[in-house]
């Protein structure tokens, strides 16, 4: 059936149809009106157009269930599985981290801080098998757990070493971008008074191994809510804590990249709310942060702290039980000089 014998029904012989008798209809033609509007919406808004809109619900409901019969049956099956990593915000701005450079197909690529792989991943799916994504991680528990990841999910143009970013004896300029995901700067660099504290090795690491003009991409926090109100939390309870992380800027980043000798420095924010399924699970991701200024989260932080920070986030909680908080990212771009 053609396009325009569909145009040419009207919305009154659809009010007496079932769905099998819809699915009858429209199965000879799906896969061309598909082709045609490339969305199921686009094709439901022209449908409703010419059938009336009180038909649209229906139309779209039958349509979506042809249209997944279709892809499900077309398309090749795929046993892939999906590598395991910490999820949450990291996975959300690994990719968005990715997504700001410009990755092509067989490039060679570090990735700094590889931690559980939230950019490491989508590194790989970029750079292709004819690629290569090499992670430095410090944590030998993170590298252990990520090498298992890729090896689990066959993944064989990525690997990650246990080892330090500035000691790494890769050859100068082997690297067609780097990237470095939430490993923090302020080790070197005052964000307030946009000063050095002292030399910076690992930039003079990443610039000994960055091709000219290669890419150099990084993501820093400005915002962690749930950091921040499990520091005033535990302040209020008289247990002297850390912030655990530190609030960079665009300015400095704009600093330490020009000083370092990049250009086309760019630099963007990007929010994303995340909804813990549970109080508990949101509580685990705390307490993987060490929280007390000496001594460790056991010695201060008892089940009757836990119990009271429950209580005070009854407020928040959604309607399946969960918990919502706000973080904000600064994503910084730049090219070395040729």
């Amino acid at each position: 059936m053609e396009l325009h014998h569909l145009g040419g029904l009207k919305s009154e012989c659809f009010k007496t149809l079932d769905f099998d008798e819809l699915e009858t209809l429209f199965r000879c033609s799906i896969s061309s009106l598909i082709q045609e509007f490339c969305s199921i919406h686009f094709l439901v808004l022209f449908l409703g157009v010419h059938f009336g809109l009180e038909i649209t619900k229906v139309l779209y409901i039958g349509i979506r269930r042809l249209v997944e019969f279709t892809v499900l049956n077309n398309s090749p099956s795929t046993d892939e599985p999906k590598p395991r990593t910490w999820g949450g915000f990291w996975d959300i701005f690994g990719e968005m981290l990715v997504d700001f450079l410009d990755i092509q197909e067989g490039q060679r690529v570090l990735d700094i801080g590889t931690g559980g792989g939230s950019v490491l991943y989508p590194l790989s799916k970029k750079v292709g098998s004819s690629g290569r994504v090499i992670g430095v991680e410090t944590c030998d528990h993170c590298v252990k757990n990520t090498n298992a990841e890729i090896k689990r999910c066959n993944i064989r143009h990525a690997v990650v070493h246990c080892m330090d970013a500035r000691e790494v004896d890769f050859e100068d300029h082997s690297f067609d971008c780097i990237t470095a995901g939430f490993i923090g700067w302020d080790d070197y660099f005052d964000f307030q008074t946009l000063a050095y504290k002292k030399s910076d090795d690992l930039m003079s690491a990443i610039c000994r191994l960055l091709k000219p003009k290669g890419q150099f991409g990084l993501s820093t926090w400005l915002l962690q809510e749930d950091l921040d109100w499990m520091y005033k939390f535990l302040s209020a309870q008289a247990i002297e804590s850390k912030r655990n992380y530190s609030a960079e800027n665009e300015t400095g980043w704009t600093k330490i990249l020009s000083l370092a000798g990049f250009q086309h420095i760019q630099g963007y924010t990007r929010q994303a709310l995340f909804t813990y399924d549970t109080l508990d699970a949101w509580w685990n991701e705390m307490m993987d942060y060490n929280w007390p200024v000496t001594g460790e989260n056991s010695d201060v932080i008892t089940e009757s702290i836990k119990a009271a920070a429950f209580e005070s986030l009854q407020g928040r909680l959604t309607e399946t039980g969960g918990i919502t908080f706000r973080r904000e990212a600064l994503f910084m771009t730049a090219i070395r000089q040729a």
